[in-house]
């Protein structure tokens, strides 16, 4: 709990410390301690560190969609599409409601693969309308119209 306090008020050296102490010692949950420690890390531009740590929690909890949404977003910073393009379906495969993993592989896809950036774009847009999220749901919409022009 404390390192969580730290991280939300920007102590991220302290919450990096408080994660470390908490794995050292095995204590509580090992995969949300090893999701947090990379979250820290991913902070504080150490984002092979945080791809290590995200990796690590994964393993741990093979069905948490939010650890393999932050080891895709990872990925995709490092330059890994491939690896982040199978991590967000993975996403999609635990949980088909999560938005992000298919605005997620709009972005990557973007001009590259038009089809599939419409392709996810729209099931984007249909759970953004689905949950009234209008402001998201009109941003995915122009995306979509900016890739079919």
């Amino acid at each position: 709990m404390r390192r969580r306090v730290k991280s939300a008020l920007g102590d991220n050296q302290g919450a990096l410390s408080d994660h470390n102490k908490a794995i050292e010692l095995n204590s509580g949950s090992l995969d949300a301690a090893y999701a947090g420690h990379g979250t820290t890390k991913y902070r504080l531009g150490d984002k092979q560190g945080a791809l290590s740590d995200y990796s690590k929690a994964v393993e741990l909890q093979p069905k948490n969609a939010n650890f393999y949404k932050n080891l895709a977003i990872t990925k995709r910073e490092l330059g890994d599409k491939q690896g982040a393009i199978s991590d967000f379906k993975k996403v999609m495969s635990i949980d088909p409601k999560y938005v992000d993993a298919y605005l997620n592989l709009g972005i990557i896809y973007g001009t590259e693969n038009k089809q599939e950036a419409i392709a996810s774009f729209r099931e984007a847009a249909k759970l953004y309308k689905q949950e009234n999220k209008i402001d998201a749901y009109r941003y995915v919409l122009n995306q979509i119209a900016q890739l079919e022009k």
